[in-house]
């Protein structure tokens, strides 16, 4: 049996269509770039889809606004027409611009996306996996035909995050609040979800200095903000000089 694709999308909402599987590379423009890296390489699996929540009054809400009370106060879906103009590394939730996000309606696709987060503070500092993103979305929003807009839960995008450069300010207590309502909606979230993108590790080796053993003066952590993350101690952020004088 041959090995299943790397990233996948799957589609979810209706009893037809079920089971069929083509290359996303199908569904992709003809004129793509040639030098796209070969981890973008995807499939779409149609597990369930149904066009018929296509037809509806385009004011009702989206299927996923059940995933809990008030789900989209506390966390955000944002403009898939957005994705492809981030800068690397993408922006954290609390300053990704705020135009860029959206309140779906049942005439748009929500999707959901499904990765691993194998470095702390970001999930993709090299931007490794923006190409693959992109690219699934454009395959799943071609084969679901949403009247309205595509949007994307994506959880560094979609709700608020700790720290990841200095300067930075941690979760207000607003958010923080938030952040816990919206642990709780993500699973359903996931469920109501259109088509969930699946990205399988990305190659981040690419990333300078990665796994190597740094020594610094203990002085230098003075205003280093640690906690503990099961066996590990991490450094979650950095008191600035008028907290630490």
């Amino acid at each position: 049996a041959q090995d299943a694709p790397a990233h996948t999308v799957h589609f979810l909402g209706g009893p037809d269509a079920m089971g069929q599987t083509f290359p996303a590379c199908c569904a992709r423009d003809a004129q793509s770039s040639p030098n796209r890296s070969s981890h973008s390489t995807a499939s779409v699996t149609t597990m369930h889809r149904s066009q018929s929540r296509y037809m509806e009054d385009a004011t009702l809400p989206h299927p996923s606004s059940a995933a809990g009370p008030n789900v989209f106060d506390c966390l955000d879906c944002v403009k898939a027409s957005y994705i492809p103009h981030l800068t690397t590394p993408w922006p954290r939730q609390q300053e990704f611009p705020r135009c860029g996000v959206q309140v779906p309606s049942a005439d748009d696709a929500v999707l959901a996306v499904s990765h691993a987060w194998q470095h702390q503070a970001h999930p993709d500092p090299a931007g490794v996996e923006g190409p693959i993103i992109s690219d699934l979305i454009q395959s799943a929003t071609l084969a679901l035909k949403p009247k309205g807009d595509t949007v994307l839960f994506y959880d560094f995008l979609s709700v608020s995050q700790r720290p990841v450069r200095r300067g930075q300010s941690d979760r207000t207590c607003d958010e923080t609040r938030k952040f816990a309502t919206a642990l709780g909606a993500m699973p359903f979230l996931f469920l109501l979800a259109d088509a969930i993108l699946h990205v399988s590790d990305p190659d981040n080796s690419v990333i300078p200095g990665e796994g190597d053993i740094v020594q610094v003066h203990a002085i230098e952590l003075d205003r280093a903000e640690l906690a503990e993350t099961g066996d590990e101690v991490r450094i979650v952020g950095f008191r600035d000089d008028a907290q630490n004088p």
